[in-house]
């Protein structure tokens, strides 16, 4: 696997941590993940999570990820 893949994964992993604390803080290892947190956490990066979050310039204002990038942090 490439650095870059294993990078990414990394920050998927710490995107969904985040969420995790945030939104479902009881939740504090992977066995007490349920298919109602993870479609939660769905709905979240599909109405409320800004693109580029965080990234400076880069952030914008709208609110929602596209579909091709939920699929890809959540895989």
């Amino acid at each position: 696997m490439r650095a870059r893949t294993i990078h990414d994964y990394r920050k998927h992993i710490e995107w969904l941590t985040r969420y995790l604390s945030e939104h479902h803080p009881d939740v504090k290892v992977i066995r007490q993940l349920t298919a109602d947190v993870i479609r939660a956490y769905v709905a979240y990066l599909k109405n409320e999570r800004k693109p580029y979050q965080g990234a400076g310039k880069r952030e914008r204002q709208t609110k929602g990820l596209s579909v091709n990038t939920i699929n890809i942090r959540s895989a």
